[in-house]
């Protein structure tokens, strides 16, 4: 018998589904978060596509009462053995499903499934003995097969940015700072994006431990690749956006997608300041009329969640850290020039304590478009 409260109205909501377990281990969260800073902006503690991640947990909840499946509390991927938290993508992809392959794998990726009678066995059993990199729920996982291959698993989108995106970057650029496509299935419901395993530690671990000079290399480091990654022309016809065609993403408290096709900066702009969550019609267009009106901006490659977490470095034996690669490509594309500017700031509190954004590189930094980013500033408190 499922475990319920009764809502104020007398209907009874139950508590032990994947919803209600869900929103339990946000406010626990939440809880620790405001223990140890009491001043903490606590939006900033709210995972991304949090809305998103509850809708599908309801869904799935739905789902079980249905058809009354096993629990997906201890649900099993192909044998005992193989068994996995509730909040381990893995949980949910079965290798009874059939697997769809819309990008061919690589030669190396089936030298390392095998030949198996049936692929989705060879990958969950593949799956099954990999290491986990990142978890974001059961919505997204990055996990580590080996020394040279990663995969990232997806949940329920046909949205294929990212490994479109690393597909174009493989043949568009001279550096080796992007993942490069192994493959790419679609099975239980997921996405498994397979790409080359980038080594390294993630920024954000080294940072606190570099001094002012390497903070300085890395920064320069980082800004040469940018400036290549924003010379890359923009292919006629283009729409901005994704390079699969999925259109333009805002990602902030909850992810933002445009309706209609966007071929102008004009029509980006319309976009951007749509669907206010409050504020009146004169003051909404009053902050559209600060936005420069003389600026006619590029059109360039943008990665658009730039941030520590999602730039890995390697330390030589020196001590000296270099820049090893960048992952996360989901909300890449071409957008105007200054959207990597104020995307970098993302995640910029009221109480920030990392220096990061003092070294900033050049070629983004929010200096360049300070207009446009104050604007954006005061803009976000609008967006739900």
């Amino acid at each position: 018998m499922r475990d319920s409260i009764t809502a104020s109205e007398g209907e009874t909501v139950p508590t032990d589904g994947e919803a209600a377990k869900f929103n339990s281990m946000i406010l626990r969260k939440l809880q620790k978060a405001f223990a140890e800073d009491p001043e903490v902006d606590l939006l900033s503690k709210f995972p991304s596509k949090y809305s998103i991640r509850l809708a599908e947990k309801k869904a799935f909840s739905s789902d079980q009462s249905e058809h009354d499946v096993i629990s997906p509390k201890r649900r099993k991927i192909e044998s005992p053995q193989h068994v996995f938290d509730e909040n381990d993508a893995r949980s949910h992809i079965r290798a009874s499903d059939d697997a769809i392959t819309p990008f061919p794998l690589s030669e190396t990726l089936k030298a390392v499934l095998g030949n198996g009678p049936k692929l989705s066995e060879s990958i969950t059993r593949l799956l099954a003995q990999a290491e986990p990199l990142f978890s974001s729920f059961t919505s997204s996982m990055v996990l580590k097969l080996n020394a040279a291959i990663a995969v990232k698993i997806v949940h329920g989108e046909a949205d294929l940015t990212e490994y479109r995106t690393i597909q174009f970057l493989e043949t568009h650029i001279s550096g080796d700072f992007c993942p490069k496509p192994l493959g790419l299935v679609r099975l239980s419901g997921y996405n498994l994006m397979f790409m080359s395993y980038v080594p390294g530690k993630s920024l954000d671990k080294t940072w606190p431990t570099l001094n002012e000079e390497q903070k300085i290399s890395l920064r320069d480091q980082l800004d040469k690749i940018l400036v290549e990654l924003r010379s890359l022309p923009c292919p006629e016809g283009t729409l901005l956006g994704g390079l699969d065609g999925h259109g333009c993403k805002d990602m902030r408290r909850q992810l933002r997608r445009n309706l209609e096709p966007i071929t102008h900066h004009k029509e980006f702009e319309d976009f951007l300041f749509s669907k206010p969550h409050f504020g009146s019609r004169v003051y909404i267009e009053f902050i559209r009329s600060l936005f420069p009106s003389d600026h006619n901006p590029r059109c360039v490659f943008t990665h658009g969640d730039l941030r520590l977490e999602n730039i890995i470095v390697d330390i030589n034996p020196n001590g000296w850290p270099t820049i090893a690669g960048i992952v996360d490509w989901e909300v890449s594309g071409f957008y105007p020039e200054y959207w990597e500017s104020l995307k970098v700031t993302n995640c910029l509190a009221t109480n920030e304590r990392s220096d990061w954004y003092f070294y900033l590189p050049k070629s983004i930094s929010p200096s360049r478009y300070p207009v446009q980013w104050l604007l954006d500033r005061i803009w976000d408190k609008h967006i739900e």
